[in-house]
């Protein structure tokens, strides 16, 4: 089983699997058109992360909900 670590730093700079991008859903080019909730996964190019999942959330409006 693996290991959950906290590390304060640039995520940019991490050997790691993989690395989540929230997206401007309205904005971005790698999640255009998809729902709230969907991801897309990407290579890590030119960053020590083999991948980024690029996912988009909802947008808190305010109120109680």
């Amino acid at each position: 089983m693996g290991l959950i670590r906290i590390i304060q730093g640039d995520i940019t700079q991490l050997p790691v699997d993989a690395v989540v991008k929230t997206c401007n859903w309205k904005k971005d080019d790698h999640v255009s058109g998809r729902s709230i909730g969907q991801a897309v996964l990407a290579n890590g190019h030119e960053i020590p992360a083999k991948y980024i999942i690029h996912t988009t959330g909802p947008v808190w409006q305010g109120g109680n909900d």
